[in-house]
């Protein structure tokens, strides 16, 4: 079931900037979750999973489609974040864009609250349509993205323990973007 702002809604649905989507146990999405960028509006909208719970690791595997997106240059997107109880990012996998590609950016909070930042990496020209991306994750210090090679290494992030995630565009400054963002196919394993 998909239940948006206490309402129960099936086929095809805009949601607003406010909106709260509530998915029921053994729910699946059918088609691509698309996010589309309204800067009137707010620009984000994400998909949360509350289901890790202090967990110490954490993978993901997504596929997301970039050839519908425009980002501007020194825009960046949020497109996947992990969050302590506080509510505090431990780590995110962020889109940047470069002078003729788009490129992928691991970010992570250390525990005396640094941001390390992975070099960006452009993802291949030749990529078009649905890319897959792999993601894992280890508070004893270290984040890699399998697909396209990024990675940070030897960070202090031991009280990094992951208690719900996020993907879909989640944040970042897109004050000069357009376009659409396709994430289909998620699939998340945590261990505490």
């Amino acid at each position: 079931s998909l239940i948006a702002s206490g309402v129960a809604v099936t086929g095809p649905t805009t949601f607003l900037a406010g909106d709260s989507i509530g998915l029921g146990e053994g729910f699946s999405v059918g088609a691509p979750f698309t996010a589309a960028l309204d800067g009137a509006l707010s620009p984000f909208s994400w998909v949360e999973d509350d289901s890790p719970v202090a967990d110490g690791e954490y993978y993901l595997d997504l596929l997301f489609n970039v050839d519908s997106l425009t980002l501007a240059p020194g825009d960046h997107l949020v497109v996947f974040e992990a969050l302590a109880s506080s509510g505090q990012m431990i780590f995110q996998l962020v889109l940047r864009k470069f002078p003729t590609s788009i490129g992928l950016n691991l970010v992570v909070r250390e525990d005396d609250g640094t941001i390390v930042e992975s070099s960006s990496n452009p993802l291949n020209p030749e990529f078009s349509g649905w890319i897959r991306l792999g993601l894992g994750w280890s508070a004893s210090g270290w984040l890699e993205e399998t697909s396209s090679g990024v990675s940070l290494t030897g960070f202090d992030a031991d009280n990094g323990l992951v208690d719900r995630v996020r993907w879909g565009v989640v944040g970042g400054d897109v004050s000069s973007s357009s376009g659409s963002l396709l994430m289909d196919d998620f699939f998340s394993h945590h261990e505490n």
